[in-house]
């Protein structure tokens, strides 16, 4: 009895004295566990037991902070402080030996290409992989272009002044439009010295012609009748308020004659020495080169009884006598080959 009393009171002065001791005493056994792990509490209501240490079970950091190794060689990683990088264009950059920094400068998916340097046409064209030509970039307003080729398509709206280049690939099927290539052809009073093609001697058309084609026209004196006019010699004629005959005939024919106006000849002046009982007026041959010409006569004298034919062709309404003074003329229509009165 008093041996369950001391030792009694030993353990209670034991517990005293050295706090609360786990009987039997628990050992850790290290089957079971793997290789990095440590002992880690699991609370104040169980054994520790092996196991690996966790991110969370690291102690508290300041804020914006990570665990991390910045030096240049290997060491113990330590908590390392993040750089403000809260713009827009700010990025995390990591340099070796130094750790995160700031780069305040990089571009965005939504930026031009104004937030990089100044780029040059050259450097441009070194990154396009279908580019045409070489040189300066153009763009829309008063641009210089140097010996463009041009093909297909439609130049507009654009007038073409002080260049020196050309034009080399148009072709008659393109098309050039605008104001001022509009106001270029409705100027009348073209400067300097325009050239055109040279139409062919006795063309009547609205082709545009040159001087030179005038001057082929009329190399010779035209004749009345001829379907091609000649080129005009140094003679001129300068009569504006009166018309000119100098193809005009005159004869002096007794009774029962012949006045025969030939081709060419407009007028025929009949002067006998007196009163005519009988005459004879043949005018030219109408034909379809004669088209448009005129034959007139006139007497001095009387003509009792006229008889009025052509050397091919007819006669509408011939007269059958002729007074002192009086005259008749007559027009030649070729497509009927007939003589039409005119007075």
């Amino acid at each position: 009895m008093i041996k369950r009393i001391l030792a009694g009171t030993l353990a209670l002065v034991s517990g005293l004295a050295f706090g609360t001791t786990l009987v039997p005493i628990q050992l850790l056994n290290p089957a079971g566990s793997a290789a990095g792990q440590a002992i880690v509490s699991t609370g104040s209501s169980s054994a520790p037991a092996w196991g690996s240490v966790t991110a969370t079970a690291l102690g508290a950091q300041a804020a914006n902070t990570v665990v991390a190794n910045a030096t240049g060689s290997s060491a113990s990683p330590t908590a390392f402080a993040m750089p403000s990088c809260s713009t827009s264009t700010s990025a995390l950059q990591w340099a070796n030996g130094t750790g995160f920094t700031c780069y305040a400068n990089s571009a965005t998916a939504t930026g031009t290409l104004a937030q990089f340097a100044a780029t040059t046409s050259a450097q441009l064209a070194g990154v396009i992989s279908d580019e045409t030509g070489s040189g300066a970039l153009v763009f829309g307003t008063s641009p210089t272009i140097g010996s463009p080729a041009i093909s297909g398509g439609t130049i507009s709206n654009a007038p073409i002044s002080g260049s020196t280049g050309a034009f080399t690939t148009l072709t008659a099927s393109g098309s050039v439009s605008g104001a001022g290539i509009t106001a270029l052809f409705n100027n009348t009073a073209l400067a300097g010295t325009p050239t055109a093609v040279t139409q062919g001697a006795g063309s009547n058309s609205t082709a545009l012609a040159t001087t030179a084609f005038v001057q082929t026209s009329y190399a010779a004196p035209p004749c009345l009748g001829c379907t091609t006019p000649g080129a005009v010699s140094a003679t001129s004629v300068t009569h504006s308020q009166q018309e000119v005959d100098t193809s005009f005939t005159v004869s002096s024919p007794t009774t029962g004659g012949t006045v025969t106006i030939a081709s060419g000849t407009e007028t025929a002046l009949i002067v006998p020495a007196g009163s005519l009982s009988t005459l004879t007026v043949t005018l030219p041959g109408c034909t379809a080169g004669y088209n448009g010409s005129v034959a007139r006569f006139s007497s001095t004298q009387a003509v009792t009884t006229l008889t009025l034919n052509a050397s091919s062709g007819s006669v509408v309404d011939p007269v059958t006598s002729l007074t002192i003074g009086a005259g008749h003329a007559y027009l030649c229509r070729g497509a009927a080959t007939a003589w039409y009165p005119l007075y």
